[in-house]
């Protein structure tokens, strides 16, 4: 079981230092913890605005170990089947530590997710944390 009491304080900073970058190579925005999420209606699949929710997500290295590349995709591909079988828009993505400590992982934007089903998909996928906002507002890191 992952949880906070699990996750010690450098391993949060690095979820909170983290890029996550969202959209296609010719199209792409950066969310940043703590800041607005500038530019994500402009990419946005589907009709957008300031009270749409969504939630970025990924499946890669449960509980932040690190597992082998084919592990981590057949786990994201499961992950964006699930969104996309359920009807959300979806965008690709892609963390990266700006540091070089930890290697990037792919993610999913998921639009009109909301926050609790969110969190519902990140522990079943065994992550310590999502993040999630409302329309362009302040993108917030969430404790699965």
């Amino acid at each position: 079981m992952n949880s906070m009491r699990h996750v010690n304080i450098e391993l949060w900073e690095a979820y909170v230092r983290a890029e996550y970058w969202v959209g296609f190579p010719q199209d792409r925005i950066l969310l940043h913890v703590g800041e607005n999420a500038e530019g994500l209606a402009r990419i946005a699949p589907m009709p957008f605005g300031y009270e749409i929710s969504w939630a970025y997500l990924t499946a890669w290295n449960p509980g932040s170990v690190p597992h082998m590349e084919f592990v981590n995709r057949g786990r994201q591909e499961e992950l964006e089947l699930s969104l996309r079988g359920s009807g959300y828009g979806v965008l690709p993505g892609f963390s990266r530590d700006p540091t070089g400590q930890w290697p990037d992982e792919e993610g999913l934007l998921a639009f009109g997710l909301g926050w609790e089903h969110a969190l519902t998909l990140g522990r079943k996928f065994g992550q310590n944390a999502i993040l999630a906002g409302l329309g362009e507002g302040r993108v917030q890191l969430l404790r699965c």
